[in-house]
């Protein structure tokens, strides 16, 4: 019976932290090479910021979720050429 509890939780846990990603997906602005976080967001995929660009986080939290059935399998913060910088 608490095996059973356990997952029903979970399972709104899950489902609860599911919607609060909907709600707060990462955006950004761009100007002048620089990618800026708009505010505090919740990711489920890889942020691949432009070759010679720079991600400001502007003092922001990215938080990252493993999607439903899947993982990361690589960065949260990608590369998206030679060189790229990540501040703030």
């Amino acid at each position: 019976m608490k095996k059973h509890l356990l997952i029903l939780l979970a399972a709104i846990v899950l489902t609860l932290t599911a919607s609060a990603a909907a709600d707060a997906q990462c955006t950004f602005t761009i100007a002048k090479k620089t990618m800026t976080v708009n505010g505090d967001c919740i990711t489920t995929s890889g942020i691949i910021v432009p070759n010679g660009f720079t991600l400001n986080g502007a003092g922001h939290t990215i938080t990252a979720m493993d999607p439903l059935g899947d993982y990361f399998k690589r960065g949260i913060v990608q590369n998206g050429g030679a060189t790229a910088d990540v501040t703030n």
